[in-house]
């Protein structure tokens, strides 16, 4: 849980970083086109248009490689599934209910619900690379 959790973190402060720093890059590109008009910094404008835009497209290109967004929600599900699984696990409701006498299969309950939602995680992001794959083959 607490690597879902760090990961979760870590990805959204990442997309929101990203994603804020190309906003600023393109909203700059505008006002640098107006500077054109000043007399000392007229004949550097287009190399300071192009570094923004630049800047731009690669934080662009950064955030669909990297999918900070989708892995932010995709850990944040499987941390959300896993702390349903441990309430239940505290509170003996659902699949513990009937094992409330058993803490030993209890456990090995709780680790097989576990194990399940990481290995749906991992099962989702192989599907989700074979169609990046098939795109790139086109």
């Amino acid at each position: 849980m607490k690597y879902y959790s760090q990961s979760s973190s870590y990805c959204k402060k990442m997309y929101h970083r990203l994603t804020i720093l190309c906003l600023v890059f393109n909203g700059i590109v505008p006002f640098v086109m107006l500077l054109d008009q000043v007399r000392y910094i007229g004949p550097f404008v287009k190399y300071l248009v192009a570094a923004f835009s630049s800047a731009a497209g690669i934080l662009t290109a950064v955030l669909a490689l990297k999918k900070h967004r989708e892995l932010w929600v995709q850990y944040r599900i499987c941390l959300e599934q896993m702390k349903r699984a441990v309430n239940m696990f505290f509170m003996n409701a659902g699949e513990f209910a009937e094992l409330e006498d058993n803490p030993e299969k209890r456990q090995k309950v709780l680790f097989a619900v576990f194990e399940n939602i990481s290995v749906s995680e991992h099962n989702q992001w192989a599907v989700v690379e074979q169609k990046d794959d098939k795109i790139e083959d086109r």
